[in-house]
């Protein structure tokens, strides 16, 4: 286990350690911040990783920005210390993490191949400035389906989250290992997508 000797600075956004093409921190750094109750936010403890980020057959990029699924991505040479948001390339049932984009304003995408902090656990920090420079995990996560409170939730495919079940529209969950998240509330509206504030995210990551 490695014990950090400094912390992220200025945000988990900073141009000194975030999206850069030498780490900053071990692979695997995990670090936590508080998010306190507020409108439009919910509480708890925001866990972040610090990963690589491989665009895999996503060339060029066309997903990778702030409040997109990314999932561990494998690879011939037993290489397990990516995230990428290729669903042909993520490992079938991997731990899996939100992207906050590759700049300061979330709308970048991250570089290929350079190291980023990746939010891997808690409810989504769409209120913290401590964590993030701006909020750039407020706002709507793509979804291919209206999700409700208590749903499990998956990586479906490139920059989608789906309901995670044994298909159809049984609210049976499937296998544990492809649950990426839950509901913790009912989406807004009957659109495909679900507000910030609705999800939790199952940290599946070794600690």
């Amino acid at each position: 286990m490695s014990i950090l000797t400094s912390i992220p600075t200025s945000t988990f956004l900073g141009s000194t350690h975030h999206n850069v093409a030498s780490a900053a921190f071990p692979v695997g750094t995990k670090v936590s911040v508080k998010q306190d109750a507020a409108t439009g936010v919910t509480a708890g403890m925001c866990t972040f990783i610090y990963m690589r980020y491989d665009r895999g057959g996503n060339t060029p990029a066309v997903v990778g920005t702030a409040k997109d699924p990314v999932q561990l991505y494998g690879n011939d040479t037993g290489d397990f210390v990516s995230l990428t948001p290729d669903y042909s390339d993520a490992i079938l049932y991997g731990p899996g993490a939100i992207s906050i984009g590759g700049g300061t304003d979330g709308a970048t995408f991250p570089t290929d191949d350079y190291y980023l902090w990746f939010q891997c656990g808690g409810p989504i920090c769409n209120g913290n400035a401590v964590a993030l420079a701006t909020s750039v995990l407020d706002g709507n996560f793509e979804t291919d389906t209206n999700i409700v409170a208590k749903d499990l939730v998956a990586f479906v495919s490139d920059g989608i989250i789906g309901e995670n079940t044994t298909g159809g529209t049984q609210e049976i969950p499937a296998l544990l290992g492809d649950v990426y998240g839950f509901m913790v509330a009912n989406s807004d509206d009957s659109s495909d997508d679900i507000d910030a504030m609705h999800l939790y995210i199952i940290d599946k990551f070794a600690s």
